[in-house]
């Protein structure tokens, strides 16, 4: 009875061996890009970052192959990780757009191109939150009943961040960020909120509904000088119409 168990001990054994022995050659054939998404103000990791990842084939002093692209979101860590099967021996990048999320601003991470240095690279980002500055509008005449409609941009700077890479250039890159319209009747007071980040220069359009027809009426032009995150206090505007 004995040698049926020892037997059966020897094969799974070797099949267990056999199975590793698989896994590791699989492995030595993947190029992997992992590594983690922060919140640039408090240097938390941000949960449900969207990502994008293109395996691109290196040609020198020519086009660019592409060769295969993944998804992936953000785990409660921060984390993300991608997974390609190699396909030769030739060089290859890596390309990461986005990351995406609805309460950053995306914009200054949207495009990196990496080389493979060897089969496991890493890679760290930082997004910025989407301030916000809150606008009381005060309507000279208060006595007509159409609607008002305002449209605000933001428009300013994001620094340059992606530590990982120190060496890669450094430059700030120009954002101009669209708030949701916003629309009351004439003479009720109302207040819009302004997405931005740092020193912003945000343009109000007001508008007010005529016979059908938004017929603009006043453009208002305001500056903001915070050096970080926008969270302030209400801000006057006093139109002239």
């Amino acid at each position: 009875m004995r040698k049926p168990i020892h037997a059966l001990f020897t094969l799974i054994t070797a099949i267990a061996f056999l199975l590793l022995s698989c896994e590791k050659e699989d492995n030595e054939h993947l190029l992997t890009v992992k590594g983690h998404v922060y919140d640039y103000t408090t240097g938390k990791p941000i949960q449900g970052v969207d990502m994008t990842c293109e395996l691109i084939e290196f040609i020198p002093w020519a086009n660019y192959n592409y060769l295969d692209e993944q998804y992936e979101t953000t785990t409660k860590d921060g984390a993300f990780k991608f997974q390609f099967k190699k396909p030769g021996n030739e060089q290859y990048r890596f390309q990461i757009i986005g990351p995406s999320h609805q309460n950053y601003i995306s914009q200054g991470t949207s495009n990196w191109g990496y080389q493979f240095d060897n089969e496991t690279s890493k890679a760290k980002f930082y997004l910025y939150p989407k301030g916000k500055i809150r606008v009381q509008l005060i309507k000279k005449d208060t006595t007509t009943s159409n609607t008002i409609v305002c449209k605000i941009k933001a428009v300013f700077e994001v620094p340059f961040v992606e530590p990982t890479y120190p060496s890669l250039p450094g430059y700030n890159e120009l954002v101009e960020l669209h708030s949701p319209e916003v629309r009351v009747k004439s003479g009720e007071p109302f207040w819009v909120d302004a997405k931005a980040y740092g020193m912003s220069d945000i343009e109000l359009e007001i508008f007010e509904i005529v016979n059908g027809r938004q017929v603009l009426r006043e453009t208002k032009n305001i500056t903001v000088k915070n050096n970080q995150l926008i969270k302030q206090g209400i801000t006057q505007v006093e139109l002239s119409f």
